[in-house]
């Protein structure tokens, strides 16, 4: 079975990041997408800053351009992430 689906660092879904709890965490995303893109953290408690709603409260990564995300991980537990951008297109792929 073949699929046409987006990847993160050449798999999808993405890669596991695993975490302790008090973690200092640096994420460099490159985007490689044709067009603008931001990364959703869900669970974390991050800046409103980076929701990742693009255009609304975090500035977009732009084709090609790479953004740091820098925070200590300060929940325990499984969570997700997620492109919020192009929802229909970029969520649906990923």
């Amino acid at each position: 079975m073949k699929a046409h689906c987006g990847a993160t660092n050449g798999q999808s879904p993405g890669p596991t990041i695993e975490l302790v709890e008090g973690d200092r965490v640096r994420l460099f995303v490159t985007n490689r997408l044709p067009e603008h893109t931001t990364v959703h953290w869900h669970g974390q408690r991050l800046p409103n800053a980076w929701t990742a709603w693009a255009a609304l409260n975090q500035k977009q990564i732009a084709p090609g351009k790479t953004y740091v995300y820098e925070f200590a991980a300060r929940r325990p537990g499984t969570f997700m992430y997620h492109p919020h951008a192009d929802e229909m297109t970029q969520m649906a792929m990923a």
